[in-house]
């Protein structure tokens, strides 16, 4: 099976925090290796709970090894979006050298290791989830970190909710993406000192891309206005100031523009 990522935008990125990370320190071997072994079976919570299980143990185990501050988030999707509604989202945390300050810089970076009932996964998104234990490897074989990076494993990523969940009530979601930011990140930074916190690197389906011009190109925003305008609404009127995407992403959007939309 041959193997191809793009990782080097985000390696840029993580050198940013760590000042030592490059493309080099990745093992081909270990990509290989999560993709053949735990990320490569089906991981839904009906078809296939001890491949879930199995997976998540492995997340655990890994973080821990890297030596990581690791938390296991239990939460309980709202009864009526998903059967078998208990998730886990397994947190690895490594504080920098600043962690405490209000000069620490928290970035994040996150994939999912669940996967929809009748695929392997092994792309969606076992691909993110093996890029992002391997960035762990990388990041905690140095010492000279000066901000902290959150690792996480989201759980039930395969459910989306309607959209006027998502957007009316994101802390109700069925997501362990929406939990983690509602129950841990937001106390999280609150008690940390006041850092900035940068924003998270989503790895998601990261095999599947085209190295040919223009095929990977975002549209402009005129081509899908309504769920552009229904996405800021979501991010900057339910998130807090420091958690809303850079200006160069959202430019010239204030709060007072989307927040009434339906």
């Amino acid at each position: 099976m041959a193997i191809h990522f793009r990782l080097p935008l985000l390696f840029f990125a993580l050198w940013l925090q760590s000042g030592a990370a490059t493309m080099y320190d990745v093992s081909v071997e270990n990509l290989r290796a999560s993709l053949e072994g735990p990320f490569g079976v089906n991981r839904h919570h009906l078809t296939n709970p001890s491949g879930k299980a199995a997976a998540r143990d492995h997340i655990i185990s890994t973080f821990r090894q890297y030596g990581l501050e690791v938390t296991v988030q239990n939460f309980t999707a709202p009864s009526a979006s998903v059967r078998g509604n208990a998730g886990t989202n397994i947190i690895g945390v490594k504080r920098g050298k600043l962690n405490g300050t209000s000069d620490d810089k928290i970035v994040a970076v996150g994939a999912h290791y669940d996967t929809v009932s009748n695929s392997p996964g092994v792309d969606d998104d076992g691909s993110g989830m093996a890029a992002m234990l391997e960035i762990a490897r990388v990041m905690t074989s140095s010492n000279e970190q000066n901000f902290t990076t959150i690792f996480v494993a989201f759980d039930h990523e395969e459910n989306a909710p309607p959209a006027r969940v998502a957007i009316g009530t994101p802390c109700e979601t069925a997501r362990g993406s929406d939990d983690f930011v509602c129950s841990w990140l937001l106390p999280f930074l609150r008690s940390s000192g006041g850092p900035e916190f940068q924003g998270i690197f989503m790895l998601e389906t990261i095999m599947n891309y085209d190295p040919q011009p223009n095929v990977q190109t975002v549209p402009q925003p005129q081509f899908f206005p309504l769920v552009r305008i229904r996405i800021l609404s979501y991010v900057m009127f339910y998130h807090p100031k420091d958690l809303i995407c850079p200006s160069f992403i959202i430019p010239n959007i204030s709060r007072k523009n989307v927040v009434h939309l339906p």
